[in-house]
């Protein structure tokens, strides 16, 4: 019965180690200028099938928790208007 409670607590504590590890390579992940680039493309890709229009995203920016920056964004209209 105590063997069972020491394998029970081991395969717990793997659990809860391994869901920390990967939040944090997830954090330390978003910080990467390529990690950015490739969420940047994404996110255009998915604006872009959305609307039907063209969409542009210089740059993206991502600062965890509260900050996230989209400089030089470009958005055409149905009418091929600028917004």
């Amino acid at each position: 019965m105590k063997r069972a409670g020491i394998v029970t607590l081991k395969i717990l504590l793997w659990l809860i180690g391994g869901v920390i590890f990967l939040v944090v390579l997830a954090y330390i992940l978003i910080q990467v200028p390529a990690v950015q680039n490739l969420a940047r493309q994404k996110m255009v890709t998915f604006l872009e099938g959305k609307i039907k229009t063209k969409v542009e995203i210089n740059r993206l920016s991502l600062d965890f928790p509260k900050l996230i920056v989209l400089e030089d964004v470009y958005f055409e209209g149905q009418n091929r208007d600028t917004l």
